[in-house]
């Protein structure tokens, strides 16, 4: 595929890539053709490092888009949108989880509060030596105390921010 194909994508000169410009791309990117033409199916292919395995299934605040092997979440809600933008995961906005990964202070994490619980993405916040949970979109989301029961799924160690589809 020449750089001209790809600057007049990356432009928006061409809407409408051809479907060999779309398998090359998606091959060059390591997603799924599908994902890439409209948002369908999971993102990433077979044995992409992303695809390692499922933080949860159920969801309030996460809406999983991925196989159930995945740990690629789509947020839902606004309890992640920081009052200046700063470290937003806006409404659509996407999260690797790593399950593999312990929590450090201020980053973000998928946990659920109690088993049975949907889960929930949320800060991991010490104050002290005492953890907490806090959504960037406080008070609207009061911080809530992490006990026994609570249970820190994964880590997210990437934000993708909200994309736009190629097609109108």
């Amino acid at each position: 595929m020449s750089q001209g194909t790809v600057g007049n994508l990356e432009s928006g000169q061409r809407v409408e890539p051809s479907a060999k410009t779309l398998r090359g791309l998606a091959r060059a990117l390591g997603v799924n053709v599908d994902w890439l033409a409209d948002e369908t199916g999971p993102k990433y292919l077979p044995g992409h490092p992303r695809n390692k395995r499922s933080a949860s299934r159920a969801a309030y605040d996460v809406n999983m888009i991925s196989p159930s092997d995945a740990t690629q979440l789509k947020a839902m809600g606004d309890s992640m949108v920081h009052p200046t933008g700063a470290r937003s995961i806006p409404e659509g906005g996407e999260v690797i989880i790593d399950p593999d990964v312990e929590p450090k202070h201020s980053e973000i994490v998928l946990v659920r509060q109690r088993k049975g619980d949907d889960p929930v993405l949320r800060v991991y916040w010490l104050d002290g030596l005492k953890p907490w949970l806090r959504a960037w979109n406080e008070p609207t989301y009061p911080r809530i105390e992490m006990t026994k029961e609570t249970e820190v799924l994964g880590v997210a160690i990437e934000v993708i921010p909200v994309r736009h589809s190629l097609r109108p």
